[in-house]
């Protein structure tokens, strides 16, 4: 990569990372998205930026997102080949990682990251200022070495090129990028906050397959941050219906060659410093079937997998 590139990159990563601390409360409920942003964002093309892990499977969002993106243009565009489109960033949104760090008066730190879609524009007047709308937060579920890498003052391109975001995949994606979506054709953003439940699917969830993705569960000691994968088995051996636990090959060979007219439910677990959310999704309609957000919760649990289906 040359130096202009990386410096690029750093400056884009640089700019989506550093939100305001105030960013942190603006989830509270679901926000309407402005005639005037949508305007904005309607007039660009969107560069979907992949870390190097999900470069492999770039043919498989281009073939899902053809389908299902209509609002505007979408690119999928691999991380180290974003610097062409900094050059005019008012042609484009980008749909990429941000994050935000906070420090209470107690001295404790949280690290969030998330998926957002970024549209900046200029404001002129005494002084011309560039600005941003963000029109979505997904939340991402880092391993820890991650959130220690995560500095105010630089961004390096680790995040992109050798981080793990376990939910950052073609499966969970799949389901972001369609939620969002729908989301933008109803002219909302939506709260990280919700809590969702379909009873009518999740009936429909209880008598199909539910999907657990390998590598996904860990357990992680609130103190030190050190972290052990869970046993699947034991925290699912109370849910009340058909699972099976597949590796990430799996469940994308699963997406390309089922018939797309039969759902596909997946587990969803994010933990996103001391948030937490527990979820099944559907990958063909991009619907999220239930979700639970827990305040000041480091690990997953039995009573959680319990809770989805009553």
């Amino acid at each position: 990569m040359t130096m202009i590139i990386r410096y690029a990159l750093f400056l884009f990563l640089f700019v989506l990372c550093l939100q305001p601390a105030k960013a942190q409360f603006q989830d509270l409920r679901d926000q309407v998205i402005t005639e005037e942003a949508m305007q904005r964002l309607k007039e660009r093309t969107v560069v979907f930026v992949l870390p190097k892990s999900e470069s492999p499977y770039m043919d498989d969002y281009a073939n899902m997102l053809s389908k299902v993106w209509t609002i505007t243009p979408i690119k999928i565009v691999n991380y180290k080949d974003v610097a062409p489109y900094l050059e005019n960033v008012e042609k484009y949104a980008f749909l990429a990682i941000g994050g935000i760090q906070t420090r209470s008066s107690s001295g404790t730190t949280n690290t969030h990251y998330y998926l957002t879609l970024s549209v900046p524009y200029t404001v002129t007047g005494k002084k011309t200022k560039v600005k941003h709308d963000d029109l979505c937060r997904i939340e991402l579920y880092p391993e820890m070495s991650v959130i220690y890498h995560f500095s105010d003052k630089e961004v390096n391109t680790e995040m992109y090129s050798n981080s793990t975001f376990r939910n950052f995949t073609f499966p969970y994606m799949t389901v972001y990028l369609k939620f969002l979506h729908q989301n933008l054709k109803d002219g909302k953003r939506a709260s990280v906050f919700n809590n969702y439940e379909d009873k009518a699917l999740l009936s429909k969830v209880k008598n199909d397959t539910l999907y657990i993705p390998e590598e996904l569960i860990y357990s992680r000691n609130k103190f030190t941050g050190k972290e052990r994968e869970k046993d699947d088995e034991d925290l699912f051996s109370e849910y009340p219906g058909k699972y099976k636990i597949v590796s990430n090959s799996e469940l994308i060979n699963i997406i390309r060659t089922r018939d797309e007219s039969k759902p596909i439910y997946l587990f969803e677990y994010v933990l996103s410093s001391t948030d937490k959310y527990v979820g099944v999704l559907d990958v063909r309609s991009g619907k999220v079937i239930y979700r639970k957000y827990t305040a000041m919760s480091y690990n997953l649990k039995p009573k959680d997998i319990r809770k989805i289906i009553d």
